[in-house]
């Protein structure tokens, strides 16, 4: 039931969260929080056994209204409570004792309201006020027969474009060994995959001796499905005796007939693995090229049917098909009038390639006719309304049983997307923190928050609801989105259920006081206020400069505030009301002064903290290390941090933090054994800066050995930064003076130094049998020679490496065989290399090569071409020598499939 897991479920969960997290600010009330968190909780119980049931008729929903509006008042009068009290304790011994009468006063009222907030729930069971009992009076109705099995799809006479994939399927449909074979199609709902299939499947079944065509769409019967293949096969009219066998003689009966012959069957729409177990018994491998085409949404599905072929992901519309596609709906026997040609491009053009959209805009089209100019233009201004408001609700249900079919978690986490502008492409990492920080991920097990959140967005891209927008080189998400279409669904779903709410102009807005998201994804400069939206606003995502009236009044604006993404907003002084925001959880802004105050560390719930600044440096005064939920710290210039050890309480050892996993950009002098030893379950650290001021810290102790105490650590990025001066100045053979005693060059020493001490721990770890953790390590302008690279190729583990902006200098690189076993993606950005010598021995596991701005470069290493799991060249701005040399591999590489080799974005034919 989509409507109970999307709105209401997450709230209780976050309840909980601010009950848990605020234990000793709720002193005053505890009982009375008890008692109502018992009391929701048991109406979320009852809400939860009436999902499983199926049930979901019309008193139903209005029961998850009342109930998810009562939570939210529960939410807001605890929250309330608990920043009086933390305001109220923040305040100095004078402020306290003058402010204490209306502080008390305070109390009490919202302590009146929680008791108030108990006996309204009590009355929703005694009163009546929810008629339980009513709720099942529909259940015979809504499990009888099953789901109603609509087709939305464009009609079969209406296929343009897709001739490109209707050639490739139809090749490998008559292609291939004798073996039985399954060839799945799957894509977004609306996209065609019916269609198209019903038209590969009247083309080519004249080849098969036998062919069926079925539907089986979400909670199908099986022995309806055998029966209608069945009927199809003989090709008669089937008897009563054969309608009342059993589903095992019903499968008999199918095989006897196909074990001889070769058959084709179309499964259309499939939704369940389970589903596809069921069904395939029935279809006997008979050597004969039969073959099954099999059309379903989701990536898994297609991958159980056939595992070792991937599926065929159905593409997009392009413009040109889209408005071949709207004329042949709208303007089915005539031409179009030139008045209306501009106007139908402009329209299909927005339908954004989804054939569906398409489908339903030129019916619409059609009935305004061809002098209704005007109206005409009304739907090219208003897509959205027209498409999602037409009498079939097409678009709609198609896209609601994706929906529906998603578990509970997933279906608010998708319908978060909407808070995003359309066409937004969403770092996959941002997305992930934010889900978390809104409370939508949920733990399990030792698995962290982070690696929960990514494999929600991995389902939610293999239901084909997420589009993958950039990948990185080694395959996970780099940036992401939604289609045009299912952006405005998931904005109707977060509307209805007053989660959310878009900022576009004042004066048209609905349900502004009961709004909890709030986001600009428009020009707003003239607005004025934010008091059309009250103090119930948990998050606001701004996309969109503000006035500057505005920002400063968000603080005073939205108390209970959780999320403020908004880094577009520049803060020119440090707003002091941000400090009581004590709820936020994720806090990403742009500010024009170089000091954080120690006021950040009063936010214990903060998250992430994400903070880019104009300066040139950031000084952090916050006690960072008391803020104990702090996962993810980041800023964009050196930044100095505060020695754990001064916030050493007396008989007590310095603060750790073991929450924190990322950390950058942390400045050299700020890398000592202190700070690394307050964070121990670092995954990612960037450190960015003076570099050589690295052997100054610890009275002259390296930081190096202080890398010993990140025994997570995943991902190390150095970048040698030293603006205002030159680059040259920072170089790392300037680390120290040439020894007489020993010819290496300092740089060489250090970097020697490094990887020893690296390659020590993990040896350490191996011998403790612990995993090892280093996979990435990006050096940005070092300038370290490039005999040093080799010896970081002894990191076992490590599987990227980025060397960018002269990070390396020298003309020659001979790494030593043996190393960079583990290494899978390799980019070197601005060099003056220009020789290198390399083969599958240097690294046998490399699969992407990215090269940029190596000028002096002669050519790619031919010996690469003999490394089997090599796949991806890319180049950018290469020289002549260097694009012969990658022609060359990619001439080797072509019997082997899957090579791709792309310059200055262009991907090159073989």
């Amino acid at each position: 039931m989509a409507i109970i897991d999307t709105g209401v479920e997450f709230l209780f969960a976050n309840l909980w969260k601010v009950i848990q997290y605020n234990a000793n600010l709720i002193l005053g009330v505890t009982d009375e929080v008890i008692k109502l968190y018992g009391e929701l909780n048991l109406l979320s119980a009852l809400l939860k056994d009436y999902a499983d049931r199926g049930i979901n008729n019309y008193t139903l929903q209005v029961l998850v209204k009342q109930i998810r509006d009562v939570v939210y008042r529960a939410e807001d009068a605890v929250e309330t409570y608990v920043t009086l009290v933390a305001m109220h304790k923040s305040k100095g011994k004078t402020k306290r004792y003058v402010g204490s009468g209306k502080y008390l006063t305070d109390l009490r009222s919202v302590a009146e309201k929680i008791n108030s907030i108990i006996i309204d729930v009590k009355e929703m069971y005694t009163k009546g006020k929810i008629d339980f009992t009513a709720a099942f009076q529909n259940l015979a109705t809504s499990q009888g027969s099953g789901e109603e099995k609509t087709a939305f799809h464009v009609e079969e006479n209406n296929v343009v474009g897709f001739q490109d994939e209707t050639t490739k399927i139809i090749e490998h449909l008559n292609g291939g060994s004798e073996e039985l074979q399954v060839i799945s199609i799957i894509g977004m709902p609306g996209l065609g995959k019916t269609t198209l299939a019903k038209k590969i499947f009247s083309e080519i079944k004249q080849k098969f001796n036998h062919q069926a065509l079925v539907s089986v769409s979400q909670n199908p019967s099986k022995k309806e499905v055998f029966l209608d293949i069945l009927g199809q096969i003989t090709i008669t009219k089937l008897s009563n005796e054969i309608r009342e066998l059993d589903e095992k003689n019903l499968v008999k009966n199918i095989c006897e007939l196909l074990k001889e012959e070769k058959y084709l069957i179309l499964i259309d729409d499939i939704w369940e693995k389970k589903v596809w177990d069921d069904l395939k018994i029935a279809f006997p491998n008979n050597k004969k090229q039969s073959r099954i085409l099999l059309t379903s949404r989701i990536f898994n599905v297609s991958k159980h049917a056939n595992p070792t072929a991937d599926p065929h992901h159905l593409r997009l519309l392009d413009d040109k098909e889209s408005w071949d596609l709207l004329k042949h709906k709208a303007l089915p026997s005539m031409e179009c009038p030139v008045e209306l040609k501009t106007i139908g491009e402009s329209i299909a053009k927005k339908c954004d390639g989804l054939p569906l959209a398409v489908d339903i805009t030129g019916g619409i089209l059609h009935d305004r006719g061809t002098d209704q100019k005007t109206g005409w233009e009304n739907i090219d201004n208003d897509l959205h309304t027209y498409i999602f408001n037409d009498s079939e609700q097409r678009l709609n249900k198609s896209m609601a049983m994706s929906f529906n079919h998603l578990s509970p978690h997933l279906r608010t986490c998708f319908v978060y997307f909407g808070m995003f502008p359309k066409y937004f492409k969403i770092p996959a990492s941002k997305l992930v923190r934010l889900w978390i920080a809104e409370g939508l991920v949920h733990q399990s097990g030792k698995v962290n928050l982070e690696s929960n959140a990514q494999e929600y967005l991995d389902d939610l891209v293999k239901m084909n609801l997420v589009m993958v927008s950039e990948r990185k080189f080694n395959g996970k998400i780099k940036t992401c989105h939604v289609h045009s279409k299912l952006h405005e669904f998931c904005k109707r779903k977060a509307q209805e259920e007053f989660l959310f709410q878009e900022f576009n102009e004042p004066g048209l807005h609905g349900h502004l006081t009961t709004c909890r998201l709030l986001g600009t994804h428009f020009d707003i400069s003239n607005t004025r206020s934010f008091d059309e939206f009250g103090s119930l606003v948990r998050s606001f995502l701004c996309y969109f400069a503000l006035p500057s009236e505005l920002v400063s009044s968000i603080p005073k604006a939205f108390k209970l505030l959780r999320v403020l993404d908004a880094q577009i907003i520049h803060f020119t002084k440090f707003p002091t009301e941000l400090t009581g925001l004590i709820h936020l959880t994720y806090l990403d802004i742009s500010i024009d002064f170089d000091t954080l105050p120690a006021t950040i560390s009063n936010l214990l719930n903060m998250q992430t903290l994400i903070v880019k600044t104009s300066s040139q440096t950031l000084k952090v005064q916050a006690n960072v290390w008391k803020m104990i939920q702090l996962r993810h710290f980041e800023t964009n210039v050196p930044t100095y941090l505060p020695d754990p050890v001064s916030f050493k309480r007396r008989k007590k050892n310095s603060p750790i933090n073991r929450t924190l996993q990322t950390l950058c950009s942390i400045a050299p002098e700020s890398c000592t054994e202190h700070v690394f030893a307050a964070t121990p379950n670092l995954k990612k650290l960037v450190i960015r800066g003076e570099l050589a001021r690295l052997v100054e810290v610890n009275g002259g102790s390296s930081v190096l050995g202080s890398l010993l105490n990140l025994g997570n650590l995943e991902n190390l990025k150095l970048v040698n930064d030293v603006q205002p001066e030159p680059p040259s100045q920072g170089y790392l053979d300037n680390l120290t003076k040439k020894s007489k005693q020993k010819k290496q060059s300092p740089s060489e020493g250090k970097l020697a130094e490094l990887a020893q001490m690296l390659r020590g721990k993990i040896e350490q770890k191996k011998l403790e049998q612990k995993e090892q953790k280093l996979k990435k390590l990006t050096l940005s302008n070092t300038q370290f020679d490039w005999n040093h690279v080799s010896t970081f190729g002894m990191l076992e583990s490590l599987e990227i490496l980025k060397l960018k902006d002269n990070a390396l200098k020298g003309v020659i690189w001979k790494p030593e065989a043996g190393c960079f076993q583990a290494l899978k993606v390799l980019h070197i950005v601005k060099t003056d290399l220009v020789y290198w010598q390399a083969s599958s021995n240097h690294f046998p596991n490399l699969k992407c090569l990215y090269l940029k701005d190596c000028s002096k470069l002669e050519f790619v290493p031919p010996g690469l071409a003999d490394i089997e799991s090599f796949q991806i060249l890319d180049l950018l701005s290469p020289t002549e020598s260097v694009v012969a040399s990658a022609r060359d591999i990619q001439q080797k590489k072509k019997q082997k499939s899957g090579f791709r080799l792309s310059i200055d974005g262009s991907e090159q034919e073989p």
